[in-house]
């Protein structure tokens, strides 16, 4: 259904991170105000930068971003307390952005039988859960532990980390990076095979939540590559779930994957941050049972879900909520000679926050939000989505990347602990800052104006040997990102001589 822009044309208006009513009945951001001032930071290198895939710890009052220097060749991660104004952006954990750890070829496990062993492995999204932060990665791996994994070699490997809490990992000013090696623990392997880049994970997409018999359970937006398949090259977009603990070359049945989608081929080699966001929605006892995920071009779609005692998953009905001519249809920016990503890259979805309907499954929410890329002169959009199919402009001049709902407030019990459950009766009356006259407080991170960032090396090789004497490094295409319940907008301004 077509609607009309209203433009997002001329100087940027927002930087930062911002804050604003939505009405319900429109679908409007209204009254934006902003948070989060990115030039606020203590180290001259974090201030102005481009915030993604941003969440809330409502128990703490703290607001993580995750960040891609590509000067400094860094994955950080920053935090912010929100309780205390003015906000500023610290330093929570910094690595390299391409942690190798071993001057082996494929057999790195003979002279040191305790270690973990990466090769070209690239952090890339990051998650909270239950007072623990997770990062997902892919690249080369072998687990030297292992007897039987010590003599297998490396093999390409998509893994879930955790993040050792201690000071010399964390909180250290960012003034340096820590070893990601010492500083992280493997507690998944989600997938591992001897051909490199087969499937490969994003710089978004990746939540976590309990599972009917209380394990912690791993959700991953996935890009499965069939170029040696019979389909002949084709890309697409899955979703993966697997629990803590569990290792795929022991137990492959331990990954589950639904909701597969094909989508542009560029996505394999030109990565886009905040695409295949996922949002949880949980019931009443906390157990997921459903979830809305953008699928870069092809559009939005959500799910219901049904987890049995044993942790399987069943997707019981889906519906695709955005399709691709309406994730186009938002996008404003037109093919032009002067911006080859025009020509290559289609619209795709940034940023997704959802309202719930308590009285429907997840497949069928009321409305949801989501961005399109404002990389070229401010063209993005941040977009609402209704269940009948229209769509409108949320905040003309905006571009999300991460957009959350979410209460400020840590005394709201309710979210103290886990944000991502069913929002209360929006009628209802309420004293919480979730709630205003016109309906949920939307944070969302935005970006008007020029946009272009130089994000980690990514290798063009499939094999093994490409892999390993190809040293060349890629700059690809990065975008701003949003998240989770209070949306906040970041808006970056820059010349078009500063694009990379």
């Amino acid at each position: 259904m077509s609607f009309n822009m209203e433009g997002s044309n001329g100087a940027a208006r927002f930087n930062g991170l911002y804050e604003c009513d939505i009405n319900l009945e429109t679908g409007k951001c209204e009254a934006p105000e902003k948070i989060v001032d990115v030039f606020n930071a203590p180290n001259e290198h974090h201030r102005g930068l481009d915030l993604m895939n941003v969440r809330i710890d409502n128990a703490n009052s703290t607001m993580y971003s995750g960040y891609f220097d590509g000067g400094r060749q860094s994955f950080e991660i920053l935090r912010a307390r929100l309780d205390n104004p003015p906000v500023v952006l610290e330093s929570f954990f910094r690595s390299k952005a391409e942690v190798s750890n071993g001057h082996c070829l494929m057999q790195c496990c003979e002279e040191d039988l305790g270690h973990h062993t990466y090769y070209k492995v690239e952090p890339r999204d990051y998650t909270l859960h239950d007072g623990q932060v997770f990062v997902s990665w892919d690249g080369f791996y072998q687990d030297c532990s292992d007897e039987f994994a010590a003599q297998a070699g490396l093999r390409w490997t998509i893994g879930v980390s955790k993040i050792i809490q201690s000071t010399e990992c964390v909180g250290t000013g960012g003034d340096h990076q820590v070893s990601f090696e010492d500083c992280t623990v493997p507690v998944s392997i989600l997938f591992q095979e001897t051909r490199a880049r087969g499937k490969i994970i994003g710089y978004a997409g990746f939540q976590a939540s309990y599972t009917p018999s209380r394990r912690r359970m791993f959700f991953l937006s996935a890009i499965d590559n069939e170029e040696n398949g019979e389909l002949g090259g084709r890309l697409y977009s899955e979703i993966w779930a697997m629990p803590e603990g569990e290792l795929y070359p022991k137990n492959p049945k331990a990954l589950q994957v639904f909701g597969d989608m094909q989508i542009h081929d560029a996505f394999e080699n030109t990565p886009v941050d905040d695409v295949g966001t996922i949002r949880l929605r949980k019931g009443k006892d906390g157990i997921v049972n459903g979830l809305c995920r953008t699928a870069y071009d092809a559009g939005i779609v959500c799910y219901s879900l049904l987890i049995d005692n044993e942790d399987n998953i069943r997707v019981d009905k889906e519906s695709l909520f955005v399709t691709s001519a309406q994730v186009k249809e938002s996008c404003t920016i037109p093919v032009n000679e002067h911006y080859p990503i025009t020509k290559h890259m289609p619209p795709v979805s940034t940023g997704l926050e959802v309202v719930w309907d308590e009285a429907t499954g997840a497949d069928s929410p009321k409305m949801l939000f989501f961005g399109c890329y404002g990389e070229i002169n401010n063209h993005g959009n941040l977009t609402t989505a209704f269940r009948d199919g229209a769509i409108a402009q949320t905040l003309p001049g905006a571009y999300a990347g991460s957009i959350l709902f979410g209460p400020h407030e840590a005394a709201h019990e309710k979210y103290a602990k886990d944000f991502d459950v069913l929002p209360p009766d929006t009628t209802a009356k309420s004293s919480s800052s979730l709630l205003k006259a016109t309906g949920v407080l939307l944070l969302v991170s935005v970006v008007g104006f020029f946009f272009k960032r130089k994000t980690r090396a990514r290798e063009q090789a499939s094999s093994y040997d490409q892999l390993m004497q190809s040293d060349e490094h890629e700059i690809q295409f990065g975008m701003i990102p949003s998240s989770s319940t209070t949306t906040y907008v970041e808006l970056s301004s820059k010349p078009l001589d500063n694009m990379a």
